[in-house]
């Protein structure tokens, strides 16, 4: 890439696009590579950029007041993303290691997928688990609306997402699980 043509402009970030497709396409997706997240391969690398990339042209919609819009599946993927790799960006975000509590259950669910992803908040720290017990708190919206309420693009106040429960857990959830 060639970074001699000074700030950053359209046709910089489409070719830097083009070669970062063009490297994750030429490459075996089960490969083990190092990866910050719980997924150590490259397919780790390919889920991560299309929803880093999600989340910030949904920023620039934001900006220009737009209304951000994603797929359904994609959305919900991105917000199964976030939760599964997020105990470890506590290094990078240090408020996520203060994520713990005494047994206290949030859940995460989206109404236009049927999706579900439950926490429990334990002394030690966190952990997605399956369970069907009843939540603490539950966040319950559309996928791309919680999806931008998780990674703080909008608060509870500008969304469809509905807090059921314990409020306070849920924003005590929201301030400390911010990747920062």
């Amino acid at each position: 890439m060639d970074f001699s043509r000074g700030p950053v402009n359209a046709d910089w970030i489409r070719e830097g696009g083009v070669q970062l497709c063009s490297t994750l396409r030429s490459g075996d997706p089960n490969a083990t590579m190092w990866a910050w997240g719980e997924d150590q391969h490259l397919r780790f690398w390919s889920r991560r950029q299309l929803h880093e990339t999600l989340v910030h042209r949904m920023d620039l919609e934001l900006s220009v007041g737009a209304n951000p819009e994603s797929s359904p599946e994609i959305a919900a993927d991105a917000i199964d993303e976030f939760l599964v790799n997020l105990a470890r960006a506590a290094h990078f975000s240090p408020r996520v290691s203060q994520l713990h509590g005494d047994g206290q259950i949030l859940r995460m669910t989206t109404i236009d997928q049927e999706n579900t992803w439950t926490v429990e908040l334990q002394p030690s720290g966190f952990e997605l688990i399956a369970s069907d017990a009843l939540p603490t708190a539950e966040f319950v919206g559309h996928a791309t609306e919680l999806l931008l309420l998780l990674y703080r693009r909008t608060s509870i106040s500008d969304t469809g997402v509905k807090i059921l429960g314990d409020v306070e857990l849920a924003e005590f959830w929201l301030s400390h699980s911010a990747l920062e």
